[in-house]
């Protein structure tokens, strides 16, 4: 059996519907934008991102930098503390030994 079905639509309606289609399609269309507009932007963005990635780069090459000169630094200070508390210690040290080895000398150890 064959369904019934109602009748044709006139020209005049399949004219309004494909209209109305039209609106909709537009309407969406206006939301969209060019193959050309969107590589442009994607370019723009792409270089934005390089270069931002680059300053990255050279931030992270300036700060191990500057980390390694101030390890370089601080040894150097190191160092420089230890010399100077040899040279305390034998500038405090130096009269006791020269008066120890004068005692000696001298004849201050008879047995």
């Amino acid at each position: 059996m064959t369904e019934q079905q109602g009748p044709e639509p006139t020209g005049w309606e399949l004219l309004r519907g494909l209209n109305r289609i039209e609106e909709r399609l537009t309407g969406m269309a206006s939301s969209f934008v060019s193959q050309v507009a969107f590589e442009g932007e994607k370019s723009r963005v792409q270089d934005r991102f390089d270069g931002q990635g680059r300053e990255i780069a050279e931030l992270k090459k300036d700060r191990d930098e500057a980390a390694t000169k101030a390890a370089a630094a601080e040894q150097r200070a190191d160092e420089q503390r230890t010399r100077n508390r040899w040279q305390l210690i034998g500038l405090i040290s130096s009269p006791f030994a020269t008066a120890i080895v004068l005692f000696i000398v001298q004849g201050g150890l008879k047995p």
